[in-house]
């Protein structure tokens, strides 16, 4: 850590900690991200919980992406070294920090601003996705911005490499995780990337997730299951944030089906991402419709929030 100035702790890590440092040479702000040997190799972390991240897959990840020219969209790893009995991975500072942390400030992102950052983190991903590999726990809390507000993919210890076929472990957070990933079968890690694309896409715009998990022991995922995604967000009010061309898209991405799920070259080729659209104005029409199911939904979802949208998003469940 000698060429590195330690200016204070960012978070906690699963294996040790993330550091705000100074390159005492360049004098370029970087993140190290410094992991106990020891306990990455147990797969446990500080606390000694079983995990299933993988720094070595997470060093691969990166240095692959580095290898194929690196992306505007997936946070650069610029060194890495082991000291101490730790390995250290010396990142690009994104000074913003998480998408979790701008919305849990903002409440909801605007349109256009959700949509500039879907269209960042898509581009992410295909790059991902076209060099071999899915993320496994694409979230809010996995993407940074830059002072120019840039969004860039990170943290791949759960990713897969595509070429070894189909997954079976459950991994990533229960609000983002796709269906076929709590059964317990093997599922294909890139597809169910894209149902949390579209979650991820969701939350940006209406500040909750529609359902706790997407399987049969949540009874709003049921309903969902039933009426659609449209008369969830009815039933929370929240449907007016969302543009005809945005509900389309989450639509074909939410889809329980992987292999009737939007791909990654549907998802680019949408008129969500090829044009800036407003949300819409809540008309006489749609204020109607959504009185019809606000009793329905009242006792459906009583008590089910327990605090804010944001609040459970923050105390989601880890795999």
């Amino acid at each position: 850590m000698d060429k590195y100035v330690n200016r204070r702790l960012l978070a906690p890590a699963l294996f040790g900690e993330v550091l705000l440092c100074t390159d005492a040479m360049t004098r370029r702000d970087v993140v190290v991200k410094a992991m106990d040997l020891d306990r990455a190799a147990a797969h446990a972390t500080t606390d000694g919980l079983p995990v299933h991240e993988d720094i070595a897959m997470e060093k691969r990840v990166y240095t692959q992406m580095q290898l194929h020219g690196g992306h505007a969209n997936i946070l650069q790893l610029l060194a890495c070294f082991e000291a101490d009995g730790r390995d250290h991975f010396v990142l690009e500072y994104a000074s913003r920090g998480d998408l979790f942390s701008q919305l849990r400030t903002q409440q909801r992102f605007r349109a256009l601003e959700a949509r500039a950052y879907f269209h960042n983190i898509t581009a992410g991903l295909a790059f991902l996705h076209d060099h071999g590999f899915a993320h496994g726990d694409l979230s809010l809390e996995n993407v940074v911005l830059t002072a120019d507000n840039t969004c860039k993919l990170m943290d791949f210890g759960l990713a897969a490499a595509r070429a070894n076929g189909p997954r079976t472990i459950a991994v990533g957070k229960y609000f983002y995780m796709a269906p076929e990933v709590f059964l317990g079968k093997p599922y294909d890690a890139a597809t169910a990337d894209m149902w949390s694309l579209g979650m991820l896409l969701l939350i940006m715009l209406t500040g909750l997730p529609p359902f706790g998990k997407a399987n049969c022991t949540d009874p709003v995922f049921v309903a969902y299951q039933t009426h659609g995604i449209r008369t969830i967000l009815k039933g929370w009010k929240v449907l007016q944030y969302c543009s005809d061309d945005a509900i389309d898209l989450i639509e074909r991405l939410l889809v329980e089906d992987p292999a009737k799920r939007f791909c990654m070259q549907q998802v680019l080729s949408h008129p969500f991402l090829a044009r800036p659209k407003s949300p819409p104005s809540p008309t006489q029409d749609r204020i109607k419709k959504r009185v019809r199911v606000q009793n329905f939904f009242r006792r459906l979802f009583r008590g089910k929030r327990g605090g804010s949208s944001l609040d459970l998003l923050a105390n989601s469940q880890w795999h």
